[in-house]
């Protein structure tokens, strides 16, 4: 960590740094750098000089595999076989699989393990979770082009402004909202990389970068492409619910009203 700051020399051991107090320790170092004439406003301008620094804390060692193999261990944690360990270190950062251990810790300061722990019991932990995650993206991946079909089908046939429709807040039940969701829509297109993004944002002469700045606005089902799950939830959520098209569309999706549907989204957009 690197910090600069302007601080008042106490002592030989004290510094004081807008009002915070640091001792030098063992893992602290002080870098001088030009000597400054203290201001003259300051309670304790004599005898003291204006000194800018760089305060560096120190991180902790950086460790091979085979030293972090001998961590674990001296910490209480079984592993039957090191190569099988320290080639699972080699791929999965030590810090990703700490969540996967820390309750089976008995001291969470110390970091020491409750008798009994195994690594191979942390692997298996990773592994269920990472397979869960698969399955769980997978169902959420299908209701995410689920839903975006729909609002695109549903609402671009549905309104007279057809593809612009999402540029009406005459649709949502709030201004606010539909304020927010559009610069969100904006933003995301702005910053898209997919190919028909692109070939828009040149056709049309845009300059766009975190904000929106042409007078042509791309239809539905170009924008709504670009949106992330989380846009496209907030959208439908915000529909104004004697909407025709809100009910179709949770018909559509399998559900039997639009607040079902509501409520299936803002729980998979926590997940």
């Amino acid at each position: 960590m690197l910090l600069f700051y302007s601080c008042y020399k106490y002592n030989e051991n004290h510094w004081d740094f807008s009002m915070v107090r640091v001792e030098r320790e063992g893992n602290v170092w002080f870098i001088l750098k030009n000597v400054l004439p203290l201001p003259q406003q300051n309670p304790f301008a004599s005898h003291k000089n204006c000194i800018r620094v760089i305060f560096f804390m120190a991180n902790k060692k950086a460790r091979t595999i085979q030293e972090q193999i001998v961590l674990l261990r001296d910490r209480g944690l079984q592993i039957k076989e090191e190569r099988i360990a320290a080639s699972y270190l080699e791929h999965i950062s030590y810090y990703r699989l700490k969540g996967y251990w820390w309750n089976m810790q008995e001291n969470l300061e110390q970091h020491i393990f409750k008798p009994g722990s195994c690594f191979e019991d942390v692997i298996e932990r990773y592994n269920f979770d990472r397979e869960l995650r698969q399955i769980l993206f997978d169902a959420i991946e299908v209701i995410e082009v689920s839903l975006r079909a729909n609002l695109i089908n549903c609402m671009s046939c549905g309104c007279s402004q057809e593809g612009l429709w999402y540029l009406s807040s005459e649709f949502f039940e709030s201004e606010n909202y539909f304020l927010q969701n559009l610069e969100k829509l904006r933003r995301e297109f702005a910053r898209s990389q997919e190919v028909f993004a692109k070939d828009f944002r040149e056709e049309h002469q845009s300059k766009y970068e975190d904000h929106w700045e042409s007078k042509d606005d791309p239809d539905a089902w170009l924008i709504l492409e670009t949106a992330t799950f989380g846009t496209l939830s907030k959208i439908y959520k915000s529909l104004k619910h004697q909407l025709p098209q809100k009910a179709k569309i949770a018909n559509k999706m399998g559900f039997y009203s639009h607040k079902d549907l509501s409520s299936c989204l803002e729980a998979v957009a926590y997940v």
